[in-house]
C-alpha cells in the first residue's frame, strides 16, 4: 500500500486484504475475491480471471492492458487456493502450497516456496507477505519503513522471517508501508506509523512487531488498508485503529487514532471485514454488507458519494452476500448464488460492468 490514496490493500490491506476472496468464468461461480488498488480478481474453479488497471500487468493475462470485464490469468499455470491484491500487484497461493506473484511488486522469483509450505497470502502496496504452514510469517519487497519485520528498511526479493513473533499465527494483513499479524498472544503490526496504523499507542515507525493494547486476544482476522487497519474478534466486534480523515475508523469522529477504537453501530454479528484505500466494510452473518468511510467514487455503495463515519448500509445487499473485497476506491461482493457485484470508482474498469463509470450502488460484475 502507501502511494496515492488508491488502495491495498489488501484486503488489505489492502491491504487487503486481504483480504478478502471469491471465483468465477462464463456460466461458473464466483467464491472468492480480492479487491487492489483498481482492479479486482475473483477465483473461479481454480482458475483465476481478474479486471480493472493493468499498467504493470497485476491482471496478469499477459498485456498491459486495462480490463472493462474479467480475463482469465495466464501467470499461474496451477489450480489456486487463495488470491490477494495490492496497489499494482497479485498473488496467489497454489495447490501445492507455494506463492505465484504477478505485476509490478519488486521479486527476484514468482513462484515463492517454504519449507512447510504457504496457506494465506497479503499484498500491500509495494510489499506482500505470506503465513507458512507451522503458523510462522515471511515478507518480501519493499521495506522503507520495515513493513517486512525483519529489524531492517532494506529491500527483499526473496522472503524473510518477520522477527518478534511467538509463532502460531493465524492471520496477515499488508497494509501501505506496514503490516499486521494475529497470533497467539494478541494483534501486532510493524513498519510505517506516521498516522498510528501500528495501533500501540504512538506514532514512530517500527521494523520490528508491536504489540496493540486491548487486542491481546479474541481477535479471529485483521485486514490493512493504505494508512489504517481493523480487527475483527470472535464475539463479532470490529475495531479500527490509524487515520480517520475520512471516518474510516467508524467511531463516529474523524480524528485519527493511534489505538485500536471500536466501530460504532454494528449491532449485527459480524462474520468478516474488508479494508481499501480510505473506507472499510463489514460482511454480517446475515448477509448484509455495511460500510464506513471515504465515499468519494461511491464506495460506499449507499447511493451517495458522502463520507461517513460511521457504517452506512449497501443498497441492495441487506443479506445474501457470502464475501466482500474492498480496493483503493472500489468494493465488491460475492453473492450466495455465485454472481458478483460491485460499486465506487470505475476509472479502469474496475467494476468489471463492461464501462468506466463510477457507480455509487451495486452493480453486476459480466461474468
Amino acid at each position: 500500500m502507501p502511494h496515492p490514496k488508491p488502495f491495498t490493500f489488501v484486503a488489505p490491506l489492502l491491504f487487503l486484504i486481504l483480504c478478502t476472496s471469491c471465483q468465477t468464468a462464463a456460466g461458473a461461480k464466483a467464491s472468492i475475491i480480492a479487491a487492489g488498488g483498481n482492479q479486482t480478481c475473483i477465483l473461479d474453479s481454480g482458475g483465476v480471471k481478474c479486471w480493472g488497471k493493468n499498467d504493470a500487468g497485476q491482471l496478469g493475462d499477459g498485456t498491459t492492458e486495462d480490463r472493462k470485464t474479467p480475463v482469465a490469468v495466464t501467470a499461474v499455470p496451477d489450480r489456486v487456493t487463495a488470491i490477494a491484491m495490492g496497489y499494482n500487484h497479485s498473488c496467489a497461493v497454489t495447490e501445492s502450497a507455494e506463492v505465484i506473484c504477478w505485476g509490478g511488486q519488486p521479486s527476484d522469483q514468482s513462484r515463492i516456496k517454504s519449507d512447510s509450505g504457504f496457506t494465506a497470502v497479503s499484498v500491500g502496496s509495494m510489499h506482500s507477505c505470506a503465513l507458512t504452514a507451522q503458523g510462522g510469517l515471511k515478507c518480501w519487497g519493499a521495506n522503507s519503513f520495515g513493513g517486512l519485520g525483519d529489524g531492517t528498511t532494506e529491500e527483499h526479493l526473496s522472503p524473510v522471517d518477520v522477527l518478534g513473533l511467538s509463532g502460531g499465527v493465524t492471520s496477515v494483513a499488508a497494509g501501505g508501508n506496514f503490516s499486521c499479524a494475529v497470533e497467539k498472544s494478541g494483534v501486532k503490526c510493524w513498519g510505517s506509523n506516521h498516522s498510528g496504523q501500528l495501533g500501540n499507542g504512538g506514532y514512530e515507525s517500527s521494523a520490528t512487531p508491536v504489540a496493540l493494547p486491548g487486542l491481546e486476544s479474541g481477535v479471529v482476522a485483521i485486514a490493512a488498508g493504505v494508512f489504517h487497519a481493523c480487527a475483527l474478534k470472535t464475539n463479532g466486534e470490529v475495531w479500527c485503529w490509524g487515520e480517520n480523515f475520512a471516518g474510516e475508523l467508524g467511531d463516529g469522529t474523524n480524528k485519527n487514532n493511534p489505538i485500536p477504537v471500536r466501530v460504532l453501530n454494528l449491532e449485527d454479528e459480524i462474520q468478516s471485514i474488508a479494508v481499501g484505500g480510505s473506507h472499510s466494510c463489514a460482511l454480517t452473518k446475515a448477509g448484509g454488507v455495511k460500510c464506513w468511510g471515504g465515499n468519494s467514487g461511491g464506495q460506499l455503495g449507499d447511493g451517495t458519494t458522502t463520507d461517513r463515519n460511521s457504517p452506512a448500509q449497501v443498497s441492495g445487499l441487506a443479506s445474501g452476500v457470502s464475501a466482500i473485497a474492498a480496493g483503493g476506491g472500489h468494493t465488491c461482493a460475492v453473492l450466495g448464488d455465485g454472481t458478483v457485484k460491485c460499486w465506487g470508482s470505475n476509472g479502469n474498469g474496475q467494476l468489471g460492468n463492461g464501462s468506466n463509470t463510477d457507480s455509487s450502488v451495486p452493480v453486476d460484475v459480466r461474468m
